[in-house]
């Protein structure tokens, strides 16, 4: 149970800022961006867009591909599904026990 908890605490973490829920929201639209095309399209600088894209990668929300020079970024739909059934579990046995009590 504590590891599902610690999972879902570190999504939410990643999730919590405005820039990179944004940054989620763009990879579920188009699906695999390259890097280089990334930064220019958010207005930020690439050292800035690559802290915000560490971050989800460490949540395990996002993959990274290498081919050659070029670095390519895409959502992690099976790991966001896990991390929203971890949610929706814990939230429904915390409701329970709230009820029950």
């Amino acid at each position: 149970m504590d590891g599902n908890i610690e999972v879902i605490r570190r999504a939410m973490r990643a999730l919590g800022d405005p820039f990179r829920w944004d940054l989620v929201q763009l990879l579920a639209e188009r699906g695999e961006v390259g890097l280089s095309e990334l930064a220019p399209e958010v207005a930020l600088g690439k050292s800035t867009v690559s802290y915000h894209l560490r971050l989800l990668r460490e949540a395990h929300l996002i993959t990274v591909r290498n081919d050659g020079r070029n670095r390519f970024v895409q959502l992690d739909r099976a790991q966001v599904d896990v991390v929203v059934t971890m949610m929706h579990n814990e939230f429904s046995r915390m409701l329970r026990i709230e009820l029950s009590a």
